[in-house]
Order: C-alpha cells, then structure tokens, then sequence
C-alpha cells in the first residue's frame, strides 16, 4: 500500500473534531509533522481503530535517525495504491480494533515498544519487512 502526503500541519484540522486528538497525540508546537507534502510512503502496517479512524505505519522523514517506523492518521494521506502487502494479517485486538501488519508484531510481546528501543531482534525483523514491502508492486 502507498500513501501520498497531502498535509503534515495539524493546525490544518482546526475546528475539526480531530484536532484537540491531534495535538494531543503529537504535542509539536509548531504542528508540523516529520512527513513531506506530495511524498508517497509505503505503508508497513496500518490500525483501525473502533471509529474507523486509520493510522498508517510509515517510515517518516526522521527515519534515517530512529531506524523505526511511525503511525500516523490517514487524514494527513492520500491513497495512491490500494494494494494491501502479501505480509500483511489482520489481527482483531480485545477493543475490537485491528491491526494489519506482519505476524511478528502481534507475535512478539511488546514488540513496538521493543523497536522503538532499538532491540536487535526487533529492528531486523522490521528491516527484513520493509525490504520485503518496498519492493513490493
């Protein structure tokens, strides 16, 4: 799946429902986002959550410095190819959210917050995931 940047300024969503969320969430004073207008992305996993809001899984513009992935909502993307990755499951989470990605991050116990960390493990298996996906359509 790719994704087109279409925004990455939160003040944007002002006087929206979305916006207090937003602010909350990301809490950037300047409300800029480390994504980059007309950029496409290639989307790594994506969460629905229980209003069908999506957040898209990417590699942000800080990622060369993180060396981890990001999610971000759908409202700030365009979607410019539907394709849904052959790695990807969906997994039904106890808040009848889903998570769509590959089967290591439902399997892994806390393996997010285990590639935030920069745990080995974690981060090889997402770079063996992003390799497999970029290349992918």
């Amino acid at each position: 799946m790719k994704v087109k940047c279409v925004s990455n300024n939160i003040h944007k969503f002002k006087g929206n429902e979305i916006y207090n969320e937003l602010c909350y969430r990301y809490r950037l004073p300047n409300g800029i986002l480390p994504i980059s207008i007309d950029e496409v992305y290639t989307v790594y996993g994506m969460f629905q959550d229980t209003n069908n809001c999506n957040s898209y899984l990417i590699s942000d513009d800080d990622f060369e410095y993180t060396k981890y992935p990001v999610f971000i909502e759908s409202h700030f993307f365009q979607i410019v190819d539907n394709f849904k990755s052959k790695y990807w499951e969906s997994f039904k989470k106890e808040n009848n959210s889903i998570m769509n990605c590959f089967r290591e991050w439902e399997s892994i116990p806390n393996y997010y917050e285990h590639l935030i960390d920069s745990e080995k493990l974690e981060l090889e298996i997402f770079e063996k995931y992003k390799k497999l996906m970029d290349a992918e359509k």
